[in-house]
């Protein structure tokens, strides 16, 4: 009974919410002559906008877009609108991100729709459907030759695996990842890749930790610490405490617990 009336709440939610949207949709009129796609996202992205006005702006915009029929704004419109939603909300653009990518219809769209919908999985805890989503990503991503990419995309395969406890499998896509980036950290298309070379140091050396390899970690932090303290690398010190506390679990792993508990208290 009890699941019978959550499934008539569900239901009834839904008839709602679909007769609000088709009378917003009557009542809207776009005027594609001034549509300015940057200016509107300009709206939706400021910090002090409040929820309700945000998902209202969020609505209004993917309407405009669809009379326009534009399928690229469409899919950047939802993957907006992906980024200010939790739960359910987000699970749905997720699912839009992907049928529009579909529509598009190139290698390149159709991975970075499975990647967006990869991480909105992973946001709401499906892990192993996330790690199908990147699967299916890499899939159509390793016949090019963007090695960033490609590693990036690797990172998040492995950061997904830990999730599921596959770490010996995370573990040699990061020595991977660690060996790519170590050589290729430059600003790309505005991604910092300096950041990618750490995150997978320090995955890397906490996965080490987890299956009890610890002989590499030594050198894998003194590697993390040295490029941190590079004045060139300056704005990354707030990564220092991160590959103090990868000491510390490497200490509690090896049960030098007095030593763990100094490190993880800095």
């Amino acid at each position: 009974p009890l699941q019978s009336l959550n499934m008539i709440k569900i239901y009834t939610t839904t008839i709602i919410f679909l007769l609000s949207l088709t009378f917003f949709n009557a009542q809207r009129k776009t005027d594609v002559s001034n549509f300015d796609f940057n200016q509107r996202k300009l709206k939706i992205t400021s910090p002090n906008l409040k929820s309700a006005e945000r998902k209202k702006l969020i609505l209004e915009l993917i309407f405009d877009v669809k009379k326009i029929n534009d399928k690229n704004l469409l899919y950047n419109s939802y993957a907006l609108a992906s980024q200010y939603t939790t739960g359910r909300d987000q699970l749905k653009y997720g699912d839009s991100i992907l049928m529009v990518g579909k529509v598009i219809g190139t290698d390149a769209k159709i991975a970075d729709a499975y990647i967006a919908k990869g991480m909105i999985l992973s946001t709401n805890k499906d892990f192993v459907g996330s790690l199908n989503s990147y699967l299916k990503a890499y899939d159509l991503l390793k016949k090019g030759k963007n090695g960033y990419v490609i590693n990036n995309l690797e990172y998040n395969i492995a950061d997904t695996k830990n999730y599921l406890g596959l770490h010996e499998e995370a573990r040699i896509t990061l020595q991977k990842t660690v060996a790519f980036f170590r050589l290729h950290h430059d600003k790309v298309d505005g991604t910092d890749y300096r950041l990618y070379y750490m995150y997978s140091l320090i995955s890397l050396i906490d996965t080490n930790s987890r299956t009890g390899k610890f002989g590499d970690n030594a050198n894998l932090i003194n590697e993390g610490k040295n490029f941190i303290n590079d004045k060139k690398n300056a704005d990354l010190e707030t990564l220092l405490p991160y590959l103090t506390s990868s000491e510390g679990m490497q200490a509690y792993y090896q049960k030098n617990y007095q030593q763990a508990i100094k490190l993880l208290g800095k």
